[in-house]
């Protein structure tokens, strides 16, 4: 059977559309997880591997990397707020070698030897001795970088940490592992370049939308720009042309009026509306669909009132059903004499 040649455009059509999203789909897919992954950065006021004293703990292993006396700490970015211009970390830390005690001899949980301090952004967080080191959570300020820019904002912010013994001002050290890998956001994580003898450490972190944020705001920018652009021309060109405007076609230049919105809300993480986005299409969008359902609507108007009730018809005389000729009959008048009376007799 032989194809004809809007089959063959559908077909190829259909192909092309398969093998995209076949190989697509994958490839974004592989990409988004490695950029949820976490971003890891280690530090250490002695020359020791956080995650090699990690390590060491869950199998035992006596490595030298692993030999470390002081605070082993474990910081992740959990949460990025760019609305309130703050990040939320969350530190696990214990004590290791000479400033832990265990609470018995064959259990692995450390208890502190001696009461320690930490400060974290300016925020001093203390332990006592012999008391387990709980877990916490620390909301840092951004030093930089505002919302407005969304999907193309970026922050930053700069911190120190460090940690002393409370009683005769010792400084405790420190051995640091920080990562991050917040959904909608990439982190980069750095640290300044300081001697590790120095009393603590100061890191900087930079926070920017990642590539599927961007890719996604960017797809839903175009479309609102396509779909009120079509609808603006739908619009203009049912009125040069004085065509006729059906109600069905308001009807859905007034759904699309209510929906745009909802389409600029499902942007991940946008602000509240007057970002710079919006300026570039979101408020040009909404008043191009506006314009469309003025012009719709004034169009249905005018023909209907231009046009008026229709004149009826004047009823049209009846007809006859047959036409009945009449024939005048003719009569022959025959005078006959009659002898008893002057006048003749008619027949």
């Amino acid at each position: 059977m032989k194809l004809k040649a809007a089959q063959i455009k559908q077909f190829v059509t259909l192909a092309v559309v398969a093998v995209l999203l076949i190989v697509l789909v994958p490839i974004f897919t592989v990409m988004n997880n490695k950029e949820g992954e976490s971003k890891s950065l280690k530090y250490s006021s002695t020359a020791t591997d956080p995650y090699a004293v990690i390590a060491a703990g869950l199998t035992g292993a006596n490595v030298p990397e692993a030999k470390f006396d002081g605070i082993l700490m474990l910081a992740t970015v959990t949460a990025v707020d760019a609305l309130a211009q703050n990040y939320k970390v969350h530190f696990d830390v214990a004590p290791h070698g000479t400033f832990a005690t265990p609470i018995k001899d064959t259990d692995p949980i450390q208890r502190l030897a001696v009461p320690v301090s930490l400060t974290i952004a300016s925020i001093v967080k203390t332990f006592p001795a012999n008391q387990l080191m709980q877990p916490f959570d620390q909301t840092i300020s951004f030093a930089d970088g505002t919302i407005n820019k969304y999907p193309f904002d970026k922050y930053s912010s700069v911190f120190e940490i460090s940690s002393t013994v409370i009683g005769n001002s010792t400084v405790a050290p420190l051995a640091i592992a920080f990562s991050g890998g917040v959904q909608g956001f990439s982190n980069n994580i750095k640290i300044n370049d300081l001697q590790p003898a120095l009393p603590f450490a100061i890191f900087e972190l930079e926070i920017v939308r990642s590539w599927t944020t961007l890719f996604f705001s960017m797809f839903v920018v175009v479309l609102l720009w396509i779909i009120s652009l079509i609808m603006f021309a739908v619009s203009v060109t049912l009125w040069l042309r004085g065509r006729k405007v059906d109600p069905p076609t308001i009807v859905v230049c007034g759904a699309l009026l209510y929906a745009l919105p909802s389409f600029r809300n499902s942007q991940p993480g946008v602000p509240n509306i007057g970002a710079a986005i919006d300026v570039a299409g979101f408020f040009w969008n909404m008043i191009l669909v506006a314009a469309a359902m003025c012009i719709l609507m004034s169009s249905f108007l005018f023909a209907q009132t231009s046009t008026g009730p229709k004149p009826a018809k004047p009823a049209s005389p009846p007809q006859a059903d047959a036409t009945i000729s009449t024939k005048e009959s003719s009569a022959t008048i025959i005078e006959i004499p009659s002898s008893n009376s002057t006048n003749p007799v008619r027949l």
